[in-house]
């Protein structure tokens, strides 16, 4: 079948099967780009770069909030990496905090871990507040290492986390988290599926514009911590590692992402938290990569009105004399068809558990994430953890913080 006669037969049916395919293989494109890297570039070629003997001091800081199941075996895998030369400090806000005792005893004996009571934050994030009293509190290592509470790294991940800053041309280290689903709700395979897009982009950010950083596990020496302001840049901000990489691409540094250093967690939320999640992640672009965000945004709502469109052609096909692809109804095919076939790579990256119910659920999870981001132009607020942060769009400077 001729483009002629799947563009249909206007101007703008021809525009949104053109805006289909591009972005349809743009999506390809990346996915290849990123298993090419993790699988090989980065193994074969980067790592035999940088120097294996590297074994700076390191401070790893932990931000808590809250107690669970994985808490304890969390801290505990913290607490057993592979590495001679590190302390690691818990941070929550409140002593009151149930994650509290969980910690206290888990450390209990251990020379190299501490608890750090953060108070609460007024003008930032409290993450980042939790984080910088961590820094705080630190015994001025050659290098800073930033982790979640809610991952359970390998007995290599801080050896390979920080092998890149052995090369000075590399200012901050990133890893990733990739969520498993054995079994699962559409609101849980909804925040595993946006996860695993998002390490694609992430990916594809740091190996193009040294922007992909994920506050998950995130390193990088006290020396440019410092020299590039990054403590007084979180006082401010709602985000560690999107600010973070902000700062990266504006002084024109560079940042690695780190395969080994992805972690593998079963942490899925449900349906509306998963939503919330993916517009959160959305709104930190909006505010600390502005110009990201106003390039997507055009593509976002072209895609959704191609998407929505779907429907419309069907009916008014089948009740007048005009066909589906006169009408541009070959647009939304275009774009499904591409992405389903984008699907697949991601198991060069990552174990997918049930694939087929992933790939057969996967139009509708791409829906629900252009709905998410065409949502942030709505809005300048925040809520994380039940906090409520009001922004100031293109600074991304807390205006306000209510409880």
């Amino acid at each position: 079948m001729s483009f002629s006669v799947l563009s249909g037969d206007s101007l703008v049916t021809s525009f949104m099967l053109i805006i289909a395919a591009a972005v349809g293989l743009s999506v390809i494109a990346v996915g290849i780009l990123v298993a090419f890297y993790q699988r090989f570039w980065y193994e074969r070629i980067l790592r035999p770069s940088f120097d294996s003997s590297y074994n700076p001091s390191c401070a790893i800081i932990v931000p808590c909030k809250g107690s669970d199941d994985g808490l304890r075996p969390s801290i505990d895998a913290y607490l057993s990496v592979d590495y001679d030369n590190f302390e690691i400090i818990f941070a929550v806000e409140s002593e009151h905090d149930s994650a509290v005792p969980v910690i206290k005893e888990a450390i209990s004996g251990k020379p190299n871990a501490k608890l750090v009571v953060a108070g609460l934050s007024s003008r930032c994030a409290q993450k980042n507040w939790n984080m910088l009293k961590g820094v705080e509190n630190a015994n001025k290592p050659d290098v800073y290492v930033f982790a979640d509470a809610d991952i359970t790294p390998q007995k290599e991940w801080l050896h390979e986390l920080i092998l890149p800053l052995s090369r000075s041309d590399a200012a901050a280290t990133t890893g990733f988290r990739w969520i498993h689903l054995a079994k699962g709700s559409f609101g849980q395979y909804n925040h595993m599926f946006f996860n695993n897009f998002l390490y694609v982009l992430f990916c594809t950010a740091s190996m193009i514009g040294n922007a992909g950083l994920w506050g998950g596990s995130m390193a990088m020496r006290r020396e440019d911590f410092e020299k590039l302001g990054v403590a007084e840049r979180w006082k401010e901000t709602v985000v560690d590692d999107m600010s973070l990489a902000e700062i990266i691409m504006k002084n024109k540094k560079r940042s690695v992402l780190v395969p080994p250093c992805i972690t593998d967690t079963n942490e899925a939320l449900p349906l509306q938290k998963s939503t919330a999640w993916i517009e959160r992640q959305m709104m930190f672009l909006k505010m600390y990569h502005t110009h990201l965000w106003c390039l997507a945004m055009p593509v976002v709502f072209s895609i959704l009105l191609i998407q929505l469109w779907l429907i419309p052609a069907v009916i008014i096909s089948s009740i007048s004399s005009r066909s589906f692809f006169e009408l541009g109804g070959a647009a939304p095919l275009a774009f499904t068809a591409l992405d389903l076939l984008a699907a697949p790579l991601y198991i060069f990256m990552g174990r997918i558990d049930r694939f087929f119910r992933f790939i057969v659920q996967e139009p509708l999870l791409r829906w629900m994430h252009l709905y998410a981001l065409a949502r942030t132009s709505f809005t300048n607020t925040i809520i994380w953890s039940g906090v409520e942060y009001r922004l100031r769009v293109f600074s991304g400077k807390v205006i306000s913080v209510k409880r």
